[in-house]
């Protein structure tokens, strides 16, 4: 398996395990019996999509994206998040040539064209197809005033996510509550 493979399973790996982290981080869940549950669901395999390789006849190998971010995924995160990235920006942090720097814009349009897609599936997952999740850049109250810009869905959108994930999870209590009733009637 070539390096640029390696690192792309490794990118497919990092990007599952923050928007996991992202999906978990909305709401405390106090009761360890949900809370049991919700990190087994989280844990499931279906939940989180393999990536998809294709034979693309154009595809030209390129230098790894590691390559181009020599200082580590700090920089790649900075510039992720950065709204107006042009060319001189991405040279500076990664210290590269024009070319490269090109290249690497192009990448983290990619990458954000990704977050919109699962973003989009874990809404289709749920059956909430009516969500227009509407992803740009905007500042995430609850994060520190100095580094709160994100690539991110808008703030209203969030908002509808937690109304229905509560919901959900309401939902889901009350009917744990009437099996657990169900069964102890049944065992009188």
């Amino acid at each position: 398996m070539s390096e640029a493979t390696k690192d792309f399973f490794k990118l497919h790996s990092q990007i599952i395990e923050q928007f996991k982290a992202f999906s978990q981080s909305f709401v405390d869940i106090e009761d360890p019996q949900i809370l049991k549950e919700l990190e087994k669901y989280g844990n499931d395999k279906s939940m989180w999509p393999e990536p998809l390789i294709q034979f693309n006849p154009s595809y030209q190998e390129g230098s790894a994206f590691s390559d181009l971010i020599s200082e580590g995924l700090t920089n790649l995160y900075n510039l992720y998040y950065q709204e107006n990235l042009d060319i001189k920006a991405v040279i500076k942090t990664a210290k590269c040539s024009e070319e490269d720097a090109a290249w690497g814009i192009n990448e983290i349009q990619i990458m954000h064209s990704i977050q919109v897609e699962y973003g989009m599936a874990g809404a289709s997952a749920y059956g909430w197809n009516d969500i227009i999740l509407n992803h740009g850049f905007y500042d995430l109250e609850f994060l520190p005033e100095n580094d709160r810009h994100r690539y991110t869905a808008c703030r209203e959108v969030r908002k509808e996510i937690m109304s229905r994930l509560l919901k959900l999870n309401n939902t889901c209590h009350q009917q744990e509550i009437g099996a657990a009733s169900l069964t102890r009637m049944e065992s009188l």
